[in-house]
């Protein structure tokens, strides 16, 4: 099983847009993920999304580049919601999946699912940017991770 963890987008401040929409950048940003991920040739089963609006349509410009996706609107995956809970859910899954959320909630997820706690940020999540676990027999393993900074770098080549 493949989870791919993808922060949203950047987005407009609360005192400007209290929806928080994804602004010029993080449309652009999240664009470029996208193809990313279409060019990666990678297919899931679902895509999860919080329901804040700056996650959703992250996960809505995902899914248009991600083939045969479902997209599922989610509560639990708010930036100070608790990881345990739905961890546990994801260790049972078998189905390949992208979720799509927040700080500090995505940062504390991938720390409890690499090192069986909540021990911090051991990944460093921009915006737009995704990480790729992969589920062993013998637990789980970060397979690689992109972020919009090394990947305009890699297409202004």
């Amino acid at each position: 099983m493949k989870l791919y963890i993808v922060r949203h987008g950047e987005a407009a401040p609360k005192n400007v847009d209290s929806e928080r929409h994804l602004n010029e950048n993080g449309m652009i940003e999240v664009s470029e993920m996208a193809a990313f991920f279409n060019c990666a040739g990678i297919k899931v089963d679902e895509i999860w999304h919080s329901t804040k609006e700056r996650a959703r349509r992250t996960a809505v410009i995902i899914a248009e580049a991600v083939p045969h996706a479902n997209l599922v609107e989610r509560a639990g995956l708010a930036p100070e919601d608790p990881v345990a809970n739905l961890a546990d859910e994801i260790n049972q899954l078998h189905e390949d999946i992208i979720i799509v959320g927040h700080l500090p909630f995505l940062a504390l997820l991938v720390s409890h699912l690499l090192l069986g706690a909540e021990n911090g940020q051991i990944v460093n999540f921009r915006s737009a940017a995704a990480v790729c676990l992969e589920k062993w027999e013998s637990g789980w393993s970060l397979s690689w991770m992109m972020d919009p900074e090394i990947l305009g770098k890699c297409i202004a080549k």
